[in-house]
């Protein structure tokens, strides 16, 4: 199985390097996109597996973020999950932003801590 194949390109990537050996491909359908492209998916692969939480999950945070986004409404993230992660996936299109932002963020805690207000603390 292979999971977050978000697109038919995505897929048809993976199935060239599993052609040769005849191998059965599933993709784990884990994206709002698989439900959008699903009939694409019916020739290029041999099944479908549903990801039925993450599907869930992504679904709901697609349908919040696509609300806000229409308003200029900020989205942030919260939660157990992004607290437990040592790493952070963000689309190769975003990256050099994201990065932009977590190191003016970085700098702006560090300034805080060094001139002594907040405590010591991290504070954004």
């Amino acid at each position: 199985m292979t999971p977050f194949c978000r697109t038919v390109g995505e897929t048809e990537k993976a199935l060239q390097g599993l052609a040769d050996n005849g191998l059965q491909v599933y993709v784990i359908f884990e994206t709002p996109s698989n439900v959008v492209l699903a009939e694409q998916f019916l020739g290029a692969l041999d099944a479908f597996s549903i990801g039925l939480k993450d599907l869930t999950q992504l679904t709901l945070v697609f349908i919040v973020l696509r609300i806000a986004r229409r308003a200029g409404c900020k989205v942030g993230i919260y939660g157990q999950a992004p607290s437990d992660q040592s790493e952070l996936s963000v689309i190769s299109g975003r990256f050099a932003d994201v990065k932009r932002q977590v190191v003016a963020s970085e700098q702006r805690q560090i300034w805080k801590k060094a001139d002594g207000s907040g405590d010591n603390k991290w504070i954004q």
